[in-house]
Protein backbone atom coordinates (compact mmCIF):
# COMPACT_ATOMS: atom_id res chain seq x y z
CA UNK A 1 0.00 0.00 0.00
CA UNK A 2 0.81 3.06 -0.32
CA UNK A 3 1.88 5.76 2.50
CA UNK A 4 -1.09 7.83 3.53
CA UNK A 5 1.58 10.87 2.58
CA UNK A 6 1.42 9.73 -0.99
CA UNK A 7 -2.17 9.03 -1.70
CA UNK A 8 -2.56 13.17 -0.22
CA UNK A 9 -0.31 14.03 -2.76
CA UNK A 10 -1.50 12.26 -5.43
CA UNK A 11 -5.20 13.91 -4.79
CA UNK A 12 -3.54 17.41 -4.57
CA UNK A 13 -2.36 17.10 -7.61
CA UNK A 14 -5.32 15.55 -9.16
CA UNK A 15 -7.70 18.62 -7.77
CA UNK A 16 -4.92 20.94 -8.93
CA UNK A 17 -4.52 19.50 -12.56
CA UNK A 18 -8.43 19.42 -12.81
CA UNK A 19 -9.26 22.44 -11.52
CA UNK A 20 -6.98 24.85 -13.65
CA UNK A 21 -7.55 22.76 -16.91
CA UNK A 22 -11.32 23.35 -16.93
CA UNK A 23 -10.42 27.15 -15.49
CA UNK A 24 -8.36 27.54 -18.43
CA UNK A 25 -10.35 25.62 -20.96
CA UNK A 26 -13.33 28.24 -19.68
CA UNK A 27 -11.29 31.14 -20.24
CA UNK A 28 -9.19 30.17 -23.27
CA UNK A 29 -11.82 29.06 -25.27
CA UNK A 30 -15.44 30.07 -24.05
CA UNK A 31 -16.24 26.37 -23.63
CA UNK A 32 -19.26 26.01 -22.28
CA UNK A 33 -18.47 22.26 -21.09
CA UNK A 34 -15.91 23.73 -19.01
CA UNK A 35 -17.83 26.82 -17.39
CA UNK A 36 -19.92 24.02 -15.77
CA UNK A 37 -17.42 21.75 -14.60
CA UNK A 38 -15.96 25.24 -12.92
CA UNK A 39 -19.16 25.48 -11.53
CA UNK A 40 -19.11 22.25 -9.91
CA UNK A 41 -15.96 23.05 -8.19
CA UNK A 42 -17.10 26.27 -6.80
CA UNK A 43 -18.22 26.39 -3.10
CA UNK A 44 -21.77 27.55 -2.43
CA UNK A 45 -20.25 30.87 -0.84
CA UNK A 46 -17.78 31.62 -3.15
CA UNK A 47 -16.50 35.06 -4.21
CA UNK A 48 -14.88 37.14 -7.18
CA UNK A 49 -12.58 40.17 -6.73
CA UNK A 50 -11.29 42.00 -9.26
CA UNK A 51 -10.19 45.72 -9.87
CA UNK A 52 -13.01 45.90 -12.52
CA UNK A 53 -15.78 44.43 -10.95
CA UNK A 54 -18.28 44.69 -7.79
CA UNK A 55 -18.87 42.67 -5.25
CA UNK A 56 -19.77 39.11 -6.83
CA UNK A 57 -20.68 35.70 -4.67
CA UNK A 58 -22.43 32.42 -5.11
CA UNK A 59 -21.80 30.43 -8.03
CA UNK A 60 -24.13 31.08 -10.85
CA UNK A 61 -23.26 34.71 -10.23
CA UNK A 62 -19.55 34.13 -10.45
CA UNK A 63 -19.95 32.14 -13.54
CA UNK A 64 -22.02 34.39 -15.22
CA UNK A 65 -19.39 37.42 -14.75
CA UNK A 66 -16.44 35.23 -15.99
CA UNK A 67 -18.12 33.90 -18.93
CA UNK A 68 -18.91 37.65 -19.72
CA UNK A 69 -15.58 38.53 -19.38
CA UNK A 70 -14.92 36.12 -21.45
CA UNK A 71 -17.56 36.53 -24.65
CA UNK A 72 -16.02 40.43 -24.35
CA UNK A 73 -12.75 39.42 -25.30
CA UNK A 74 -10.72 40.18 -22.86
CA UNK A 75 -8.56 37.25 -22.87
CA UNK A 76 -8.85 36.40 -26.24
CA UNK A 77 -4.73 37.70 -27.13
CA UNK A 78 -3.11 35.49 -24.31
CA UNK A 79 0.04 34.28 -25.89
CA UNK A 80 0.02 31.37 -23.11
CA UNK A 81 -2.14 29.86 -20.02
CA UNK A 82 -0.43 28.38 -16.89
CA UNK A 83 -1.46 26.66 -13.84
CA UNK A 84 0.95 26.60 -10.60
CA UNK A 85 0.64 25.85 -7.20
CA UNK A 86 -1.20 23.01 -4.54
CA UNK A 87 -4.35 23.22 -2.88
CA UNK A 88 -5.28 25.36 -0.50
CA UNK A 89 -3.42 28.13 -3.00
CA UNK A 90 -3.93 27.45 -6.54
CA UNK A 91 -2.94 30.03 -9.00
CA UNK A 92 -3.75 30.35 -13.13
CA UNK A 93 -1.98 32.77 -15.36
CA UNK A 94 -2.40 33.93 -18.72
CA UNK A 95 0.56 35.83 -20.75
CA UNK A 96 0.07 38.28 -23.32
CA UNK A 97 2.01 40.35 -26.15
CA UNK A 98 3.75 43.35 -25.55
CA UNK A 99 1.27 45.58 -27.38
CA UNK A 100 -1.69 44.28 -24.76
CA UNK A 101 -2.47 46.86 -22.24
CA UNK A 102 -2.13 43.92 -19.53
CA UNK A 103 1.51 42.07 -19.07
CA UNK A 104 -0.67 39.15 -17.52
CA UNK A 105 -3.33 38.17 -15.98
CA UNK A 106 -3.44 36.36 -12.64
CA UNK A 107 -6.34 33.94 -11.06
CA UNK A 108 -5.66 32.93 -7.90
CA UNK A 109 -7.59 30.65 -6.23
CA UNK A 110 -7.91 29.84 -2.83
CA UNK A 111 -9.55 25.84 -1.72
CA UNK A 112 -11.59 25.60 1.36
CA UNK A 113 -10.97 22.59 3.35
CA UNK A 114 -13.47 20.52 1.08
CA UNK A 115 -11.24 21.30 -2.15
CA UNK A 116 -13.94 23.42 -3.18
CA UNK A 117 -13.24 27.35 -4.65
CA UNK A 118 -13.89 29.72 -2.00
CA UNK A 119 -12.42 32.89 -3.51
CA UNK A 120 -11.28 33.65 -7.07
CA UNK A 121 -8.89 36.73 -7.13
CA UNK A 122 -8.73 38.42 -10.84
CA UNK A 123 -5.42 40.58 -10.87
CA UNK A 124 -4.42 42.24 -13.75
CA UNK A 125 -0.82 42.92 -14.13
CA UNK A 126 -0.35 46.52 -16.58
CA UNK A 127 2.42 46.02 -18.95
CA UNK A 128 5.20 48.95 -18.25
CA UNK A 129 8.19 47.45 -20.71
CA UNK A 130 8.33 50.27 -23.65
CA UNK A 131 6.18 50.10 -27.16
CA UNK A 132 8.24 49.99 -30.02
CA UNK A 133 6.68 52.97 -32.66
CA UNK A 134 4.81 51.92 -35.50
CA UNK A 135 2.81 53.51 -38.53
CA UNK A 136 -0.36 55.15 -38.08
CA UNK A 137 -3.34 52.99 -38.82
CA UNK A 138 -6.79 53.96 -37.52
CA UNK A 139 -8.13 50.47 -37.04
CA UNK A 140 -11.82 48.86 -36.29
CA UNK A 141 -11.30 49.14 -32.49
CA UNK A 142 -10.44 52.90 -32.60
CA UNK A 143 -13.39 53.67 -35.31
CA UNK A 144 -16.10 52.23 -33.64
CA UNK A 145 -15.36 54.26 -29.85
CA UNK A 146 -14.97 57.60 -31.77
CA UNK A 147 -17.92 56.68 -33.99
CA UNK A 148 -20.69 56.09 -30.50
CA UNK A 149 -18.27 58.46 -28.14
CA UNK A 150 -21.00 61.28 -28.21
CA UNK A 151 -23.93 58.78 -27.32
CA UNK A 152 -21.42 56.67 -24.76
CA UNK A 153 -21.28 59.83 -23.17
CA UNK A 154 -17.03 59.75 -23.91
CA UNK A 155 -17.10 63.37 -26.15
CA UNK A 156 -13.64 63.70 -27.64
CA UNK A 157 -12.20 66.63 -25.44
CA UNK A 158 -9.80 68.84 -28.38
CA UNK A 159 -7.32 71.05 -27.15
CA UNK A 160 -6.06 74.13 -29.42
CA UNK A 161 -4.11 77.38 -28.53
CA UNK A 162 -6.57 80.15 -28.36
CA UNK A 163 -6.16 83.63 -29.95
CA UNK A 164 -5.15 84.67 -26.86
CA UNK A 165 -2.19 82.14 -26.70
CA UNK A 166 -3.59 80.22 -23.89
CA UNK A 167 -4.72 76.65 -23.81
CA UNK A 168 -8.12 75.96 -24.46
CA UNK A 169 -10.41 72.60 -24.07
CA UNK A 170 -13.79 72.07 -25.17
CA UNK A 171 -15.56 68.06 -25.65
CA UNK A 172 -16.52 67.82 -29.42
CA UNK A 173 -19.11 65.54 -30.52
CA UNK A 174 -18.51 64.91 -34.06
CA UNK A 175 -14.80 63.73 -33.87
CA UNK A 176 -14.66 60.85 -36.42
CA UNK A 177 -12.15 58.68 -38.04
CA UNK A 178 -11.64 60.27 -41.73
CA UNK A 179 -9.29 57.20 -42.84
CA UNK A 180 -6.62 55.49 -41.55
CA UNK A 181 -4.19 58.40 -40.62
CA UNK A 182 -6.65 61.12 -40.32
CA UNK A 183 -9.81 62.59 -38.23
CA UNK A 184 -12.18 64.82 -38.67
CA UNK A 185 -14.46 66.87 -37.05
CA UNK A 186 -17.54 69.10 -37.79
CA UNK A 187 -17.67 72.56 -36.63
CA UNK A 188 -20.85 74.26 -36.53
CA UNK A 189 -19.78 77.65 -36.23
CA UNK A 190 -17.05 78.40 -39.17
CA UNK A 191 -16.36 81.63 -36.49
CA UNK A 192 -15.81 80.49 -33.00
CA UNK A 193 -13.33 79.84 -30.76
CA UNK A 194 -11.13 76.52 -32.01
CA UNK A 195 -12.33 77.63 -36.26
CA UNK A 196 -10.50 81.23 -35.34
CA UNK A 197 -7.20 79.50 -33.37
CA UNK A 198 -7.28 76.89 -36.14
CA UNK A 199 -6.59 80.09 -38.69
CA UNK A 200 -3.39 81.19 -36.65
CA UNK A 201 -2.17 77.99 -34.68
CA UNK A 202 -2.85 74.59 -36.61
CA UNK A 203 -1.45 72.52 -34.31
CA UNK A 204 -4.37 70.34 -31.93
CA UNK A 205 -4.64 67.59 -29.51
CA UNK A 206 -7.75 65.29 -28.87
CA UNK A 207 -8.30 63.23 -26.18
CA UNK A 208 -10.72 59.77 -26.05
CA UNK A 209 -11.43 58.96 -22.35
CA UNK A 210 -13.72 55.62 -22.35
CA UNK A 211 -14.70 53.85 -19.10
CA UNK A 212 -12.08 51.21 -17.89
CA UNK A 213 -13.91 47.99 -17.92
CA UNK A 214 -16.08 48.58 -21.14
CA UNK A 215 -16.02 47.19 -24.33
CA UNK A 216 -14.50 50.26 -25.90
CA UNK A 217 -12.23 50.98 -22.36
CA UNK A 218 -9.35 52.86 -23.01
CA UNK A 219 -7.30 55.99 -23.06
CA UNK A 220 -6.08 57.35 -26.84
CA UNK A 221 -4.39 60.87 -27.33
CA UNK A 222 -4.33 61.93 -30.58
CA UNK A 223 -1.71 64.77 -32.08
CA UNK A 224 -1.38 66.28 -35.11
CA UNK A 225 -2.29 69.42 -37.60
CA UNK A 226 -5.70 70.97 -38.76
CA UNK A 227 -6.90 72.56 -41.41
CA UNK A 228 -10.54 73.29 -42.99
CA UNK A 229 -12.09 71.19 -46.63
CA UNK A 230 -14.37 73.44 -47.95
CA UNK A 231 -14.82 70.47 -50.79
CA UNK A 232 -18.67 70.25 -51.43
CA UNK A 233 -18.07 65.88 -51.35
CA UNK A 234 -15.32 66.37 -48.20
CA UNK A 235 -17.88 68.66 -46.36
CA UNK A 236 -21.07 66.51 -46.89
CA UNK A 237 -18.66 63.30 -45.86
CA UNK A 238 -18.04 64.73 -42.26
CA UNK A 239 -21.31 66.19 -41.94
CA UNK A 240 -23.05 62.69 -42.30
CA UNK A 241 -20.62 60.69 -40.59
CA UNK A 242 -21.79 63.32 -37.54
CA UNK A 243 -24.22 61.87 -35.31
CA UNK A 244 -27.71 62.66 -35.71
CA UNK A 245 -27.55 64.58 -32.71
CA UNK A 246 -25.05 67.07 -33.78
CA UNK A 247 -26.48 67.29 -37.45
CA UNK A 248 -29.95 68.90 -35.75
CA UNK A 249 -27.65 71.89 -34.49
CA UNK A 250 -26.88 72.48 -37.79
CA UNK A 251 -29.60 71.67 -39.80
CA UNK A 252 -28.49 74.02 -42.83
CA UNK A 253 -25.06 72.95 -42.80
CA UNK A 254 -23.37 76.00 -42.43
CA UNK A 255 -20.73 74.98 -40.43
CA UNK A 256 -17.13 73.75 -41.99
CA UNK A 257 -15.30 70.80 -42.03
CA UNK A 258 -11.78 70.42 -39.85
CA UNK A 259 -9.26 67.67 -41.38
CA UNK A 260 -6.49 66.44 -38.38
CA UNK A 261 -3.34 65.49 -39.90
CA UNK A 262 -2.25 62.92 -37.06
CA UNK A 263 1.19 63.04 -35.97
CA UNK A 264 1.12 60.57 -33.41
CA UNK A 265 -1.44 58.22 -31.55
CA UNK A 266 -1.00 57.09 -28.06
CA UNK A 267 -2.34 55.29 -25.55
CA UNK A 268 -4.60 52.06 -25.06
CA UNK A 269 -8.31 50.71 -26.69
CA UNK A 270 -9.54 47.42 -26.01
CA UNK A 271 -7.07 45.90 -23.93
CA UNK A 272 -4.83 46.86 -26.75
CA UNK A 273 -1.75 49.63 -26.53
CA UNK A 274 -0.74 52.28 -29.35
CA UNK A 275 2.70 53.94 -30.02
CA UNK A 276 1.91 55.17 -33.39
CA UNK A 277 3.51 57.89 -35.33
CA UNK A 278 3.56 59.91 -38.49
CA UNK A 279 7.40 59.56 -39.17
CA UNK A 280 7.10 56.44 -39.73
CA UNK A 281 4.37 56.19 -42.81
CA UNK A 282 5.36 57.20 -46.20
CA UNK A 283 3.29 59.98 -46.37
CA UNK A 284 4.88 63.43 -47.12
Amino acid sequence: MFPASHVLAHNARVVTTSLTRVFIQALRDGDAAAFDALAIHLADGVDFVSAVSGPTAGPDAVIALLQRFQADGRFSRATSWSGAGAPPALQVIAEFPLDSFYACYAWDLALDTTGCVARISQTGVAQTAPLPASPIVLNDDIVQPLRIARETRNPVIVAYVDAGGRPSQAPRGTVQVFDEQRLALWLHNRHGGLASAIAANDNISLHYWGGIGTAYGGTLLFQGRAHFDETDDIRRRVYDGSPASEQRSDPEMRGCALIVELESVTGFMAGRRYNMQRTLTNIP
